[in-house]
């Protein structure tokens, strides 16, 4: 969440670029908020749909900025 101000990250012997998130999301790192409830999840959604959040940039789930809302459940 925040650039490392020192050190490296390496994922499986990878470097993962310092203030990538994608990079770092495309390496298998994951987050979880201490407020999971709050800001790691979008509550008015089904499960599915909040899984499906983390990949939207995917075009199996999205084509463009709009999702393919019958791409999931």
């Amino acid at each position: 969440m925040r650039p490392a101000t020192a050190g490296k990250v390496r994922v499986a012997g990878r470097s993962v670029r310092n203030g990538d998130p994608r990079a770092a999301i495309g390496a298998g790192v994951a987050y979880v908020p201490e407020d999971r409830l709050g800001t790691g999840v979008a509550p008015g959604l089904s499960v599915a749909s909040n899984v499906v959040l983390k990949a939207y940039r995917k075009p199996q789930v999205s084509l463009g900025p709009m999702l393919r809302m019958r791409a999931h459940p």
